[in-house]
């Protein structure tokens, strides 16, 4: 599709959605759709009416006529925001200009197949508040199709037309028939999916958004949470509570900024230094959990060294002067062991670092005996 075919089809595709909400915008595109479609294989049968037989099937023509005519006027009110309207009167006006053509034509004709259409088209162009107009249309058009067929009146053409033209009739009806409700259907489908596709987008982000802390980018507590709890038991795992010292005096002495600053630095050392090998988190205020997977004792306690080492160092942030350092507990799980327990080990451990003078990692190997640990 070239460049300029395709902008005039989204064009068209979008007539009369502005100001409406994502649902009546799917709706109102569908109608298009279908009005696009209908209006551009009516023109045929139209020209084929007027010319096969001489002329004589002129009484269908000006059916024909008429109902290519109420398509534009529908696709006119539809545009300038009268959507029920335009969605009823397209479906029913070419239902009653079908019923005319098959007794014009006989039902051999084929002229039930469009009216057929209406029904499956109604799902496409009306929106769930249009239901009764949904089951209504479904109703009348399977009516008057089997009225058609039973119906003596219906058998043979009331105009002067040959076997063979009706036949072609039947052809073209089929053709038309397959081409709305399959185009219409697939755009719309089309739409459909592109709709949930962005929905699971959205969710994903929000998901997303719900799971991390805005300050910091890491994950929060409810995103460790979920971490936390994924991990198998049987497989080594170790859990440190971060602590930054004294915070309180970083923030009362530089300011909230800076103060928040001091967190986010902080975070980027201990995601720098944990890497891959598990997850960082900001567990509430100045505290930080660190999970780290399929690590052992001694290779959890040299990274958050070294990461306590590197914070004591400098952190390197703008207006910060002062020495920022901070506390660990670090508890190494044994098989076996919950992690609500590993947390309460390295909770405890904390607690030890800071009364030992802070600035410290006090670390264990906890057992399955979660009332002790080897420090």
């Amino acid at each position: 599709m070239s460049p300029k075919l395709r902008d005039a089809y989204v064009w068209f595709s979008r007539l009369g959605i502005a100001g409406r909400d994502r649902q009546t915008a799917r709706y109102v595109m569908g109608e298009n759709h279908y009005l696009g479609a209908a209006i551009t294989l009516a023109v045929p049968f139209v020209v084929a009416l007027f010319l096969i037989s001489g002329g004589s099937l002129w009484p269908a023509a000006v059916t024909h006529v008429g109902i290519l005519v109420a398509w534009i006027l529908c696709l006119v009110i539809h545009v300038r925001g009268y959507l029920r309207t335009a969605a009823v009167a397209s479906l029913v006006v070419p239902l009653i200009g079908f019923f005319v053509q098959s007794w014009f034509l006989s039902h051999r004709a084929g002229f039930m197949l469009p009216m057929l259409m209406a029904s499956a088209v109604s799902f496409v162009t009306m929106g769930p508040a249009m239901m009764r107009w949904r089951i209504g249309l479904t109703a009348v058009s399977s009516a008057a199709t089997a009225w058609t067929v039973i119906s003596d009146r219906f058998a043979v053409p009331n105009l002067d037309a040959s076997p063979e033209v009706v036949k072609g009739f039947f052809v073209a009806n089929v053709a038309l028939t397959t081409i709305v409700i399959t185009s219409t259907a697939w755009l719309n489908d089309h739409y459909f999916t592109r709709e949930r596709r962005r929905a699971e987008s959205q969710l994903f982000s929000a998901q997303m958004q719900a799971r991390t802390d805005i300050l910091t980018q890491l994950v929060n507590r409810r995103g460790m949470v979920e971490a936390l709890a994924s991990v198998p038991r049987d497989r080594p795992y170790a859990i440190a509570v971060v602590d930054l010292d004294h915070f309180k005096d970083v923030n009362d002495t530089l300011g909230h900024v800076r103060g928040d600053a001091v967190l986010t630095e902080v975070a980027r050392v201990l995601e720098g230094q944990v890497g891959p090998r598990g997850v960082v988190s900001r567990w509430g205020g100045e505290e930080f959990l660190v999970l780290m997977k399929d690590v052992g004792l001694t290779a959890a306690v040299s990274l958050i060294e070294r990461a306590r080492r590197q914070v004591e160092a400098g952190l390197g942030v703008p207006g910060v002067d002062t020495t920022v350092t901070f506390s660990a507990g670090l508890a190494a799980a044994s098989a076996g062991l919950s992690w609500e327990t590993t947390v309460r080990v390295a909770d405890a451990l904390l607690y030890e670092a800071k009364d030992g003078g802070r600035n410290l990692v006090r670390y264990a190997q906890v057992r399955a005996d979660i009332g002790k640990w080897d420090s």
